[in-house]
């Protein structure tokens, strides 16, 4: 990619993402309600980054034209190549119409940014979306990948599961409608779906996550050597796999 637009970049993932963005020279362009935040996290997780090619956009992707103006949107739609949609609301409580306007308008306008753009969208949803050991399933042994979503599981059972099912859902069918179409029939294949499961703190930094009770509890209470072992897929392997799998995938279509 020559130039990316970022969305989550303050979160846990995000500015991790945006550092692996960044350490490969891609233009990139942030997202973000509050770019004084954004500069918090850096200094908090890297202490000094070089910024010289990270550009803040202040908007929303709850939003049309993602708060944008649209002379400034239609500019991006011309330069970037290359969507990380990582924003989101992780509530598993609360009331869906908040969730929803998060996680699948959000990720609706950023379908139509993508698309318009003729960028590839890689998009992070969350292995909870298969529902198990959170929701009832009706089939226990179904098969489940990236092009499976529907394995009879009760989705709105959850207000995050259910509204993660239904920003992949946009995404599936967005996929689905365009390689219809004759005339945009080279947007095939540029989608792509990361299902993350719960992040922990890597065996390589010392810094935990910010603003998570979860890993407050875990840094306060126990060893590294324990947490180590617990549920959840480590920060920097995640966010490794996340750039290998995407970079490779932009290799392939080109």
């Amino acid at each position: 990619y020559k130039c990316v637009l970022l969305t989550g970049a303050t979160g846990f993932l995000g500015i991790h993402i945006l550092k692996e963005l960044v350490d490969r020279k891609i233009k990139i362009y942030c997202l973000v309600r509050d770019e004084k935040r954004l500069e918090k996290q850096i200094e908090y997780y890297f202490g000094k980054l070089d910024t010289s090619g990270v550009f803040c956009v202040k908007g929303n992707i709850e939003e049309n034209f993602l708060g944008l103006s649209e002379e400034v949107y239609n500019d991006l739609t011309k330069e970037v190549d290359g969507v990380f949609h990582i924003a989101a609301n992780v509530n598993h409580a609360g009331d869906y119409s908040v969730l929803e306007k998060t996680n699948v308008i959000g990720t609706k306008n950023i379908i139509d940014f993508s698309v318009s753009a003729n960028a590839v969208l890689h998009h992070t949803s969350t292995v909870s979306v298969h529902g198990a050991a959170t929701v009832l399933q009706k089939y226990s042994k179904a098969e489940f990948s990236e092009d499976v979503l529907d394995i009879g599981q009760h989705y709105w059972n959850n207000v995050y599961i259910h509204s993660k099912y239904c920003a992949e859902e946009a995404v599936l069918l967005a996929r689905k409608q365009i390689s219809q179409s004759l005339q945009q029939a080279i947007q095939i294949f540029l989608s792509h779906i990361f299902r993350i499961q719960r992040l922990k703190r890597d065996v390589e930094a010392a810094v935990i996550q910010q603003e998570s009770v979860f890993c407050i509890f875990f840094n306060q209470n126990f060893p590294r050597s324990i947490e180590s072992q617990s549920v959840g897929c480590p920060r920097n392997r995640c966010q490794r796999l996340s750039m290998h799998y995407s970079t490779q995938a932009n290799d392939n279509q080109e």
